[in-house]
């Protein structure tokens, strides 16, 4: 049941890093606006790594069925927001999208921080700070 309820999960994760809706025809006019305005920061290859890395961590921190849902509610919340700092239509500067984006990191971490024990807290810090690295490398490399 937990692996079940993990999986779908990690699910949410991914589909929000992903960003994307395979049935344009049904989007509305603004919709399409901003489908069109979205930058693609890595690959799906990349993107299934990162959610291995990720779902690998989680494993490590040995959460209990409810404290995973209340960590994955807390990431989820932030990625979404997190993965839209970079879209055309904003028109945000390097620095802007930078700092945004390490406000968010900044939110998830004091957030996590209150629901997990010291042990959890430091397997996240690693696991995540893997991905906070990595975003803040490909948001530095664009023009």
């Amino acid at each position: 049941m937990k692996t079940i309820k993990f999986i779908k999960s990690i699910s949410v994760v991914f589909f929000l890093f992903v960003c994307f809706n395979t049935n344009a025809q049904k989007l509305t006019q603004s919709q399409k606006i901003k489908e069109n305005n979205r930058v693609r920061v890595y690959s799906f290859e990349e993107l299934d790594n990162i959610q291995l890395s990720f779902q690998e961590g989680m494993l490590e921190m040995e959460l209990t069925s409810e404290l995973e849902e209340e960590y994955i509610n807390v990431i989820v919340a932030y990625i979404g927001k997190i993965a839209r700092l970079d879209d055309l239509d904003k028109a945000y500067t390097k620095e802007e999208i930078s700092n945004a984006f390490l406000v968010y990191i900044n939110k998830i971490n004091t957030e996590v921080r209150l629901l997990l024990n010291e042990n959890q807290y430091r397997v996240h810090i690693e696991n995540f700070g893997a991905i906070e690295r990595s975003i803040s490398l490909r948001l530095s490399n664009l023009p």
